[in-house]
């Protein structure tokens, strides 16, 4: 515990004792507290005034030992100078300092001079199966030592907080005032007093200025679109404020080695290559240009992680132009030659919390990809191209929505609601099932996946492509390392796409007619409607005994205590509306022998459901939703009270864009 108590007391560093600061020792002798000694002052006082030391810090007698009391030369503006408390701990947990790539502060004419220099020998060099390793080798490490060498990096320390809004200006002048503080304390002469009030005062100012600067870059850069992420203001202000908490979306495998361990040996299965694919017999397979490797850059407007390489989006799009064919070169040969060289096989995972992360549930966490950019932008072509073929061959339905243009969540909810209320004033009643899918990505089988491109009629080098890059890999999240495939890797520029076609395959197995179908990504609803709803109730059951086991042949896992059932427009009362909850027999798994005992599961039936991230009620009343948006604006309109006495964001302009930009959103879903 420590402040400013407003008590001098030669025990803690004033010049005399008062009755206050009296009156404190007595109470921290009387009770369980100790004091941490100081013998200097910890306020600015006047040249002809006394030491003055009001601020005290009180330990438990456990810790007094084991903490140092520092006073720095720096005020912030205040007439108190900052005391630095230390804790030395028995046992220090030793997180990692993280190095980034500072970017903006890049030169980057010394790094295509030196690229250059030390490419010019394979410029000429011809790009072949046989030395395709070789060449990358050269290529890569080129990249990496001009970036060493012309690109500074910056550390960032777990352990202290990162302001977006320092720069050298704010650095500047927060030196010139903590000179002033030390010259004063030397000597505490009117003139450098005087000095010391002028720079407290200028580095205020600075510091509001790209504070308000920065708060509305913030907000300017967020999206008004109510259909992508929604942040929280308090999430802003943190951000602002460069907090960094245990409660971080990020959790460090070397703190938790093994329940990192056990997320992926749970995803990572044996690698399932497909039969061989031929490709002799492929035509008019076209090697790709330099317009689209141009336009596979060109789409990536902003550095995300990289992989294991640490080469960004920014190094690429800098080479110089030959270096960027030799790049090209080394592409043509690994598509059309089906070769993939040994450092885009070597993944590194990273694990985000889950809401309600708890440390002893591996289920909790959701490990992302990171994969060399250049084998993205690799991939990034291949995507356009099977994409392409896919939409313009009309292979995926129309009731398939997520990871295509213009088949947003909100195409789903429409869909539902017009369905819903055409049924409502045809006096029918809707019963829809919601099935939640575990782990949908991680458990695609890629050989599966492969033959369904190839019964599509997908270029057969495409689907080679997908088999040989994603199987036989290699994980690494720092601690751990295991080798086999993740199905389609959570962070690969294929893995949306390559999905969609997996499902499209569920779509076009079910028997026809069948119930109503949507799906957005791995989040599926089947509907049926009637005038009885327990005749509804029936054709959903056989709905499910066909839907269900193709699912399961997919290798998906269905979670069936978050399946729900919802009943609209049935006039049913509560007690009568549970019996439409369905009772079934599945098999377990598709590996399941035939004769192995089914698992009897019930489908509860509910009257709210969170679908797509719209709260639906049983008679699309829209309370729910209405109660739900309030419940998450509260936090916002606390952190814009907090914000008030703030000369940096109380602004009615600012005020105006957080409005925009972190409520409007929410509204508008």
């Amino acid at each position: 515990m420590a402040g400013d108590f407003n008590g001098q007391n030669l025990f803690w560093g004033s010049s005399c004792t008062d009755q206050r600061g009296a009156q404190i020792e007595h109470a921290a002798l009387h009770s369980e507290l100790t004091i941490i000694p100081n013998d200097n002052e910890t306020r600015i006082t006047k040249p002809h005034e006394r030491q003055s030391a009001t601020d005290v810090v009180f330990t438990s007698p456990q810790l007094n030992s084991r903490t140092e009391l520092v006073i720095l030369d720096e005020t912030l503006g205040s007439d108190h100078l900052i005391l630095k408390i230390k804790i030395r701990n028995t046992v220090k947990q030793q997180l990692p300092t993280i190095q980034i790539w500072k970017i903006s502060d890049a030169n980057w004419d010394e790094y295509r001079n030196y690229l250059m220099n030390n490419l010019a020998s394979i410029n000429e060099t011809a790009v072949t199966p046989e030395n395709v390793q070789r060449v990358y080798d050269s290529f890569s490490e080129a990249v990496e030592a001009a970036a060493n060498v012309n690109i500074p990096r910056k550390q960032i320390s777990p352990y202290t907080k990162s302001y977006i809004w320092w720069n050298e200006s704010c650095k500047e002048v927060s030196n010139q005032r903590q000179n002033a503080v030390t010259n004063y304390r030397r000597n505490k002469t009117v003139a450098n007093l005087k000095n010391l009030e002028e720079k407290s005062k200028a580095a205020s100012q600075v510091v509001m200025r790209e504070k308000r600067e920065s708060w509305k870059t913030l907000c300017s850069n967020l999206s008004t679109n109510p259909t992508h992420a929604q942040p929280s203001a308090w999430k802003m202000l943190a951000t602002l404020n460069g907090t960094r908490n245990s409660n971080s979306g990020f959790v460090n495998p070397i703190v938790y080695p093994s329940i990192c361990r056990e997320v992926m040996e749970k995803i990572t299965k044996p690698s399932t290559p497909a039969p061989q694919i031929l490709l002799m017999h492929a035509t008019n397979i076209k090697p790709f240009s330099i317009t689209e490797l141009e336009t596979a850059l060109g789409k990536r407007k902003r550095d995300t992680c990289p992989g294991i390489d640490e080469v960004t989006y920014s190094m690429i799009a800098n080479l110089p132009a030959f270096t960027k064919r030799i790049l090209l070169d080394i592409y043509n040969c690994c598509y059309l030659n089906n070769y993939i060289v040994n450092q885009w096989k070597k993944v590194k995972v990273i694990y985000i919390k889950k809401p309600n992360f708890n440390v002893n549930d591996a289920s909790g966490l959701r490990p992302l990809s990171l994969i060399s950019c250049f084998v993205k932008l690799l991939n990034s072509m291949i995507n356009t191209r099977i994409e392409i073929f896919v939409e313009t061959q009309g292979l995926l339905p129309a009731q398939q929505n997520g990871f295509r243009k213009r088949h947003s969540t909100l195409n789903c909810l429409t869909d539902l609601q017009m369905k819903v209320l055409s049924g409502r004033d045809e006096g029918l009643s809707t019963l829809c099932c919601f099935l939640d899918i575990k782990g949908a990505f991680n458990d695609v089988r890629i050989d599966k996946l492969t033959s369904i491109m190839m019964h599509m009629g997908i270029p057969p080098h495409s689907a080679a492509w997908v088999d040989k890059f994603f199987n036989y890999k290699t994980y690494l999240d720092g601690a751990n390392e295991i080798s086999g495939s993740q199905g389609l890797d959570q962070g690969s520029v294929l893995s949306p796409l390559l999905f969609n076609i997996y499902v499209a395959s569920f779509h076009s197995m079910l028997p026809d007619p069948f119930g109503h179908t949507l799906s957005f990504a791995d989040d599926f609803m089947i509907l049926t409607q009637g005038h009885d709803p327990f005749n509804n109730k029936e054709q959903m059951k056989r709905h499910l005994q066909h839907a269900l086991p193709k699912l399961t042949k997919l290798g998906f896992r269905i979670n069936y205590s978050k399946t729900k059932l919802m009943s609209f427009f049935d006039k049913l009362p509560t007690h009568v509306k549970n019996d439409l909850c369905i009772e079934l027999d599945i098999a377990s798994s598709e590996s399941s022998p035939s004769n192995a005992p089914s698992e009897h599961l019930t489908i509860q039936i509910t009257s709210t459901y969170k679908y797509l991230g719209i709260v639906l009620d049983d008679r699309l009343r829209g309370t729910a939703q209405v109660n739900a948006v309030s419940s998450r604006c509260v936090s916002d309109v606390n952190a814009m009270k907090a914000m008030r006495g703030s000369n940096w964001g109380s602004h009615p302009d600012t005020l105006e864009q957080l409005f925009k930009h972190v409520f409007l959103p929410k509204i508008d879903y």
